[in-house]
């Protein structure tokens, strides 16, 4: 936890003080012992590297295989760790959950996919990885505020 030698040095001079017995020496140490309490606090808010790590990793698969239909369960056994851990790990660094994640993604390629004019919704909707159109549609409006078809209209009229 302590890779700069912080804490270390901290107790270091919280024992320093005590021994000593100098004027001032209680005023001093809680001093160092509120800075030391803040470090712990600072380490423990952060998030590991490790977390970091395993949500790129996430990210990764969820770009790479966001047209397949997978769950928590499949991406977790993916990344090596258990499905709650994951989920809360994602959510604490993403703000969103990994399956919201992936509709997200879904949605941003079927923006693209809806310019062209030779696929038709449904069509679109397949390809980003919905089996049911009228669910891609709630989605899509959900997350754009408009339908797919609105979307398409929008973009083809700039």
């Amino acid at each position: 936890m302590d890779e700069r030698g912080t804490l270390r040095s901290l107790f270091e001079m919280v024992y320093a003080e005590f021994t000593a017995n100098r004027p001032c020496s209680a005023e001093l140490i809680s001093c160092y012992l509120q800075a030391i309490f803040l470090q712990v606090r600072q380490h423990f808010s952060e998030l590991p590297r490790e977390t970091t790590s395993l949500v790129e990793r996430s990210l990764g698969y969820i770009h790479e295989h966001y047209a397949r239909d997978f769950d928590i369960h499949e991406l977790a056994s993916q990344v090596a760790v258990s499905p709650s851990y994951l989920f809360r790990m994602f959510k604490k660094k993403m703000q969103v959950t990994p399956m919201h994640y992936r509709n997200i993604v879904r949605i941003d390629k079927a923006k693209l996919l809806l310019a062209d004019q030779q696929l038709t919704v449904d069509d679109v909707a397949e390809r980003v990885g919905f089996d049911d159109p009228k669910y891609f549609a709630r989605v899509f409006r959900d997350l754009t505020g408009t339908t797919p078809s609105a979307y398409r209209r929008s973009r083809l009229a700039d």
